[in-house]
């Protein structure tokens, strides 16, 4: 786990930076191998989702941003949760949510038809269901 402080280390914007960069250089050479493509990142700032939108209209192929809500009591739950798990990956905490929370910028930029909305306090089921609709649709 990271020590950091919040935006700084591995947290700083210039190793964010560097992160969506290795991130769109994956991902172009994936799609230039006619690779299909998930890209697991927060995507918190507009700057970010403009590349991955730009290499998918350089490379004229389908995109579709899937932001994942839940309710901030289920949220907070499963933060609770696994700072409390052994072998968790993540260095999420309380803290890292909220200022991320406050720093999100509304996917305006995203077109209505690439940007899917998915409420995953539901059931695994209904949310699979959800993401089976986007992409039998060929979004």
């Amino acid at each position: 786990h990271a020590t950091q402080e919040f935006r700084a280390g591995i947290y700083s914007d210039a190793f964010t930076d560097l992160t969506y960069r290795t991130l769109l250089a994956e991902a172009e050479n994936s799609l230039r191998r006619s690779q299909g493509v998930i890209v697991d990142a927060t995507f918190q700032d507009a700057k970010q989702r403009r590349r991955f939108l730009d290499l998918a209209d350089r490379l004229n192929v389908p995109t579709v941003f899937v932001e994942c809500q839940a309710a901030e009591a289920e949220i907070l739950r499963r933060l609770e949760k696994r700072a409390g798990a052994e072998n968790e990956a993540s260095d999420a905490t309380r803290e890292v949510y909220l200022r991320q929370r406050s720093e999100f910028m509304p996917m305006v930029e995203v077109p209505a038809d690439a940007h899917v909305v998915v409420k995953t306090d539901a059931a695994p089921a209904e949310v699979l269901d959800q993401l089976e609709s986007v992409f039998d649709r060929g979004a």
